[in-house]
C-alpha cells in the first residue's frame, strides 16, 4: 500500500484523475487484445468478450486529448508495474512456476483484471492455511459491464501475499510432518486420487480427489518438486484423534466464522472505538510504550536474551527516531535507506510486528476503499455523509476541516505505530545481533509484549463485540508464560518457576514500600485516587504532588497485594471484608477479558453500548462520577455543572433544557449536565477529542482563572497529580456524597415502604451524615452560581480563586467530617 497503492493514488490526485478515468483507460487499452484470445476460445463470440468492443475501443482512444492520454498513460505504466511484480510474487511465493509467470506476461501486452458486475468472484485466498486450487481464472469471455479494474488490481496484490504466505506455513508444517512423522496424529504425503471414466475420450484416468482438499482434516501446500514444478502435497490429521481435529480446525480456520450482518456491524463499531482510543489517540502511545518497556524487561527473563536487557533498552531511543523518520518520509512517497528504516522493513516482512488486514467482501467494497484514499473529502458525498451534513449544508467546512484532519490522522498513525514498534524492533536487533536467526528474532520481538495476532477458538467472535478481548486474553496468556512452569505451551502446574518467583516477591514488595510512602507522606485513605493507585507507581514529591508511572498491565496486580496488605494493616486491621473486595476486583478487572467495571451493566455491555451503560450508571472506566451526585432531580442539569466541563458542553446543555421546557430554575425533559455531554463526545471521538477539550479549558481556566484539575493537563495530567487541589478534594467529596446519597435513598424507600429502619441504621450508620451532606451541597451550588455571576460579569481572576478556595474548603471540611465518621466506626 504505502509503497505501490499510496504513490499512484497521489500521483492521479495530482494529475486532477479519478479512479472511473484510470479504469476506462486501462480497460480500452486492453480490450482490443483480449477480444482477440476470446475470440479464439470462442468463435460465437469474435468481438467484444471484454466487455467492450474493438470499435468502442477505437473510439474512446481517438476522443481522448494529447493531454488526457498523456496523463492517463503516465497512471497506466504504474498499474503495469504492479502487475509485474503481483505477477513476480506468485512465482517467488512458490505458488506458480517461474515459467508460467513468464508466460502470462507474454500474453497480453496491457493486461488487466476484468470482472463483472454481480459475478466473478475470481481466486479465493484460501481456507486457513490450506492453500488449494489455480491461481488465475482463465478468459472466456462475457458481453457483461466491466467493473472496478484498479480495485481488482489491488485484490489480486492482496490475494497473492495472502496466499503465498499462508503456503509458507503450509509448505513448513508439510516439512514439520515428513521429520516427525506420526500415523497417529498426522501423515504427510500426495493429495489423493480417484480413478474415473473420461466420457469424451471413453478411457479411464487418474484424477485428484475434488472433494478431498476440502475436507476438515486435509491441509493442502504447494511445493516445488525435482523438476520445478509445483505440485500439491497434503498434510492429513488423523480424524479419529480429538487432538489433531482441533489442530486442524484451528489451521484451517473452521471454527471461525464470518463476519456478516449485525455481527459484522458490530465488529466494525467495536474497531471503530479501539482505533480513536489506541491508533488515533494522542496520549496512547506514551502510556503503552512506558507500560511496553516494563513489560519487556521482565519478559525478556525467560528467553536467551535474559542477560541482555540493558542492551535492548540503549537501542529504543534510536529505534523511536529511525521509525518515526522512515514512516513520514513513506507518507511523502521518498524512500530511506537508513539502516535502521531497513532493519524496520525487515523486520515486517519477516512478520515481527502484530496488527490486522483489512479483508473486503469484494471489488466494490476494495474500490470505496480506494476512492476513500483518493479523495479524503469522499465520506461527505455518500449517503452517510449526506445524513450527517445537513444535506450537504456543511460540506464545505466539514471539507476544510478534513483537509487539516487528514494529515493529523496520519500523523497520530505513525506517532503510536512508531511507539508501538520501538521495543519490539529493538528486541529484534538485539536478537539478530546474538546470532538468532531473522525469524527466531521476529518471533521473539512479536512475543515480547502482547501478541494481537494470536486468537482462541472464539477470540474473532469475542472481539467484535468487545474491543480489547483478544488482547487481554494474549495478554493474561504471556504473564503466565513468564512466571509459570510451561509444558508444551500449557500451565503444567501453578508453580512459580525461578523468574516468576522473582517477579512476584518483588512486585508485592513494591506494593508494600508504596502503601507505606504515601503514608509516610501524609496522603488519605482515597489519596491518590483509586484508580491512580490500582494502575501506576505513585512517587510522592512533597505538599501531596505526586508522579504516577503507568504499570504493566497484569503485572500491576502484585503490587496491589502488598499494597493492600500495608493499608489494611495501617489503618488497625479495620473493614477487612471491603479490602478483600478491592483485591478480588483487581484480579477480576486485570484478567477478565470483556474487562470490568465491578459488578454492573458495564462489565457485561458490549464495546458499542458501553458509553450508554456508563452514563446510566454515571461512572465511567476509573469508577468516578461522569456527572456530580445530587439529591434532587429537579434543578436544571446545567445548574450542576463541573467546573471542568467544556464552553461547548455547557452552552449545548443549557439550550436542550430550554429547548424542552426548561427554565433556569427548573429542569426540562431532557436536561443532561455539560460533563455527561463531554462523556459522551470523548467515547465517540476518542482521544483526539478528550485531549482537545483538555486544551480547551487550559487556555479558558487562564482566562477566567478558575483553577484547572492536573488530569485536565494534557498528557502531563497522565503523570503527575495534586491530592491537595480542588480537584483532588472535589473527586473524594462526590465519592462522599454518593456513598451519603445511597445510604438516603435506602432509608427513604424504607420509610416509604412502611418498614423497620433500626436494622439498617445500624448496618448503615452514615445516615447521621445526610444533612451535612444536603448543607454541603447547597452551599457548594450558591457559590458555583456565584463563581458563574463573577465570571460572566468579566471580574477579577482574584475574586474568581477566592470564591474557589471556599468551594474547595467546603469539600474539605465535609471530606474530614466523613473520615472522622470512618475513624470512629468499628
Amino acid at each position: 500500500v504505502n509503497t505501490e497503492m499510496r504513490p499512484l493514488l497521489d500521483d492521479m490526485r495530482m494529475r486532477g484523475l479519478t479512479i472511473e478515468q484510470l479504469d476506462e483507460y486501462l480497460h480500452a487499452r486492453h480490450a482490443k487484445e483480449a477480444n482477440a484470445l476470446i475470440a479464439e476460445r470462442d468463435p460465437d463470440m469474435p468481438d467484444g468478450g471484454s466487455g467492450m468492443t474493438n470499435q468502442e475501443a477505437d473510439d474512446y482512444m481517438a476522443g481522448l486529448s494529447d493531454s488526457q492520454k498523456t496523463r492517463l498513460d503516465a497512471a497506466a505504466k504504474r498499474v503495469d508495474a504492479m502487475l509485474a511484480k503481483t505477477r513476480d510474487l506468485y512465482a517467488s511465493y512458490g505458488l506458480v512456476s517461474k515459467d508460467q509467470t513468464d508466460a502470462w506476461g507474454k500474453m497480453f501486452q496491457h493486461y488487466v483484471p476484468l470482472m463483472r458486475e454481480d459475478h466473478d468472484g475470481g481466486m479465493g485466498m484460501g481456507q486457513g492455511f490450506s492453500v488449494k486450487g489455480k491461481e488465475v481464472k482463465h478468459r472466456t469471455g462475457s458481453t457483461a459491464k466491466v467493473v472496478d479494474i484498479l480495485a481488482n488490481i489491488a485484490l489480486q496484490r492482496e490475494k497473492a501475499i495472502t496466499r503465498g504466505e499462508k503456503n509458507r506455513v503450509a509448505v513448513s508444517l508439510f516439512g514439520l510432518v515428513k521429520l516427525n512423522p506420526n500415523a497417529d496424529f498426522w501423515t504427510a504425503g500426495k493429495v489423493p486420487t480417484e480413478r474415473v471414466l473420461n466420457e469424451k475420450t471413453g478411457l479411464v484416468e487418474e484424477r485428484i480427489d475434488p472433494t478431498f482438499k476440502s475436507k476438515p482434516n486435509a491441509i493442502v501446500a504447494k511445493i516445488k518438486d525435482s523438476k520445478g514444478n509445483v505440485v500439491e502435497r497434503a498434510v492429513i490429521f488423523n480424524e479419529h484423534n480429538e487432538r489433531a481435529m482441533r489442530m486442524a480446525e484451528s489451521l484451517k480456520n473452521l471454527d471461525a466464522a464470518q463476519m456478516e450482518g449485525l455481527w459484522g456491524a458490530s465488529a466494525q463499531v467495536t474497531r471503530y472505538f479501539a482505533s480513536v482510543n489506541t491508533q488515533y489517540n494522542p496520549v496512547f502511545g506514551i502510556t503503552n510504550i512506558v507500560r511496553d518497556v516494563q513489560g519487556m524487561v521482565l519478559n525478556l527473563d525467560n528467553t536467551a536474551l535474559a542477560k541482555h536487557k540493558l542492551d535492548v533498552l540503549k537501542e529504543i531511543p534510536g529505534m523511536l527516531k529511525g521509525i518515526y523518520q522512515d514512516a513520514r518520509m513513506e507518507r511523502k512517497g521518498h524512500a530511506n535507506d537508513s539502516a535502521t528504516s531497513q532493519l524496520w522493513e525487515e523486520l515486517q516482512d519477516e512478520g515481527g510486528m502484530t496488527g490486522y488486514r483489512d479483508l473486503y467482501r469484494n471489488s466494490e467494497d476494495r474500490a470505496n476503499a480506494i476512492k476513500h484514499e483518493l479523495d479524503p473529502h469522499n465520506w461527505v458525498n455518500n449517503k452517510w455523509g449526506k445524513v450527517f451534513t445537513a444535506g450537504g449544508m456543511l460540506k464545505v467546512p466539514l471539507t476544510k476541516a478534513q483537509d487539516m484532519a487528514g494529515p493529523l490522522f496520519n500523523l497520530l498513525t505513525d506517532y503510536n505505530q512508531t511507539l508501538e514498534g520501538a521495543t519490539r524492533l529493538a528486541t529484534y536487533k538485539v536478537a539478530l545481533d546474538n546470532g538468532f536467526s531473522k525469524q527466531q528474532a521476529a518471533s521473539l520481538a512479536k512475543n515480547i509484549t502482547v501478541n494481537f495476532n494470536r486468537k482462541g477458538q472464539v477470540g474473532q467472535q469475542a472481539g467484535a463485540l468487545y474491543a480489547f478481548f483478544n488482547a487481554a486474553m494474549q495478554g493474561s496468556a504471556r504473564i503466565g508464560q513468564t512466571i509459570f512452569d510451561m509444558d508444551h505451551g500449557d500451565i503444567k502446574t501453578l508453580r512459580l518457576n525461578k523468574t516468576g518467583k522473582a517477579i512476584v516477591y518483588g512486585g508485592v514488595l513494591l506494593g508494600v514500600m508504596q502503601a507505606a510512602a504515601l503514608a509516610a507522606a501524609g496522603f488519605g485513605d482515597d489519596e491518590p485516587p483509586e484508580f491512580v493507585r490500582e494502575r501506576s507507581l505513585i512517587f510522592p514529591i512533597g505538599n501531596k504532588k505526586y508522579l504516577s508511572i503507568p504499570m504493566p498491565l497484569g503485572y500491576h496486580v502484585l503490587p496491589n497485594i502488598g499494597r493492600i496488605a500495608t493499608e489494611f494493616t495501617l489503618n488497625g486491621f479495620k473493614k477487612p471484608t471491603e479490602h478483600v473486595i478491592k483485591l478480588a476486583g483487581i484480579f477480576v478487572e486485570a484478567f477478565n477479558p470483556i474487562g470490568s467495571a465491578g459488578m454492573s451493566l458495564q462489565t457485561i455491555a458490549p464495546t458499542g453500548i458501553d458509553p450508554f451503560a456508563a452514563l446510566a450508571e454515571n461512572r465511567d472506566w476509573t469508577g468516578k462520577n461522569i456527572a456530580q451526585p445530587r439529591f434532587d432531580t429537579v434543578t436544571p442539569g446545567f445548574s450542576h455543572n463541573k467546573d471542568t466541563a467544556t464552553t461547548l458542553s455547557k452552552l449545548i446543555a443549557e439550550a436542550l433544557n430550554t429547548l424542552s421546557g426548561g427554565d433556569k430554575y427548573t429542569a426540562g425533559a431532557l436536561s443532561p449536565t455539560a460533563d455527561q455531554l463531554d462523556y459522551l463526545a470523548g467515547q465517540v471521538g476518542g482521544g483526539v477529542w478528550r485531549e482537545g477539550a483538555k486544551l480547551e479549558q487550559g487556555i479558558m481556566s487562564t482566562i477566567t482563572g478558575e483553577e484547572l484539575p492536573t488530569h485536565k493537563i494534557p498528557l502531563l495530567g497522565r503523570f503527575y497529580g495534586n491530592a491537595d487541589s480542588k480537584a483532588g478534594q472535589g473527586g473524594t467529596y462526590y465519592s462522599n456524597l454518593q456513598r451519603i446519597k445511597e445510604v438516603k435513598a435506602g432509608l427513604e424507600g424504607r420509610l416509604e415502604d412502611k418498614l423497620p429502619t433500626d436494622k439498617f441504621r445500624q448496618e448503615n450508620p452514615e445516615f447521621r451524615l445526610i444533612n451535612r451532606a444536603k448543607l454541603a451541597e447547597r452551599t457548594i451550588q450558591k457559590l458555583r452560581k456565584q463563581k458563574r455571576e463573577l465570571i460572566e460579569r468579566g471580574e477579577q481572576r482574584d475574586r474568581v480563586k477566592a470564591v474557589e478556595e471556599r468551594i474547595t474548603q467546603v469539600m474539605m471540611q465535609f471530606n474530614e467530617s466523613v473520615a472522622k465518621f470512618d475513624a470512629a466506626a468499628p
